[in-house]
């Protein structure tokens, strides 16, 4: 796992490390009505102040009046992401509550919370937030994923305080994959030992309840990520392919 963006807001809003065969936009405001850079005795000052608009005083009501900010993702070309985690500081700016956030995707057009909580620490004691992005929708990804951050509070003079939001995972080059061919061995020996039954791409005819072994050659361009295959068989003249476990 590796830092593939991450936005310190030291200087801008722009990504302060972009891993290689990466994009990042500009850490952009949605409809907060207020959206900048402050400091305020944070050890890692600068940080991000945002405020909630008026009457967004829960999760739902943030998704409701678009109450967030974003980040997106981009692999460059003929390359692919796969993400683990999306991580970030959060404090509210002062006593009053419930402030909270809920942290949503493009990956399924932000119809589902990938992490939402009510923030139990004040200016200057951070929460550490970290969202699992483990899910397959986030993995060999070649496009691009947008993160909407939505934010809330009991009014829209009471902000939230957010740094070092940092997106985690690893970075290949997506490539193709094809069968180049496979070979039939007897179940009768070792790894190296075991006799086989027929030269590369032929097909045999075997008892059955006999065990066999079959070997497959998969060739591979550029440097794709780790991916998981499965070898499924069907009847001659039938439609439907079983999985062999």
């Amino acid at each position: 796992m590796a830092v593939l963006l991450a936005y310190n807001l030291a200087s801008d809003f722009a990504a302060s490390t972009v891993a290689s065969n990466i994009t990042g936009s500009i850490m952009t405001n949605a409809s907060l009505s207020y959206f900048a850079r402050d400091t305020l005795a944070y050890a890692s000052d600068p940080i991000l102040v945002a405020n909630p608009p008026a009457s967004t005083t829960s999760a739902a009501l943030a998704i409701t009046n678009g109450s967030y900010f974003f980040i997106t993702i981009t692999p460059t070309s003929g390359n692919s992401i796969s993400l683990t985690t999306l991580t970030f500081n959060i404090a509210r700016g002062g006593a009053s509550t419930p402030r909270g956030y809920d942290v949503r995707s493009s990956v399924d057009s932000f119809a589902a919370s990938l992490g939402t909580a009510d923030v139990a620490t004040a200016r200057t004691t951070w929460t550490n937030v970290s969202i699992d992005l483990s899910a397959a929708g986030f993995q060999n990804v070649t496009g691009s994923i947008t993160f909407n951050i939505y934010l809330y509070a009991p009014s829209e003079g009471n902000s939230l305080d957010i740094d070092d939001v940092v997106i985690n995972g690893t970075d290949a080059s997506s490539g193709t994959v094809q069968q180049e061919g496979f070979r039939w061995r007897s179940d009768d020996g070792s790894e190296t030992a075991a006799t086989w039954l027929a030269t590369q791409d032929t097909d045999i005819i075997q008892e059955k309840a006999t065990n066999v072994r079959l070997r497959v050659l998969l060739n591979s361009t550029l440097d794709r990520g780790s991916e998981s295959y499965q070898l499924e068989y069907r009847k001659v003249g039938g439609t439907t392919w079983r999985v062999i476990d």
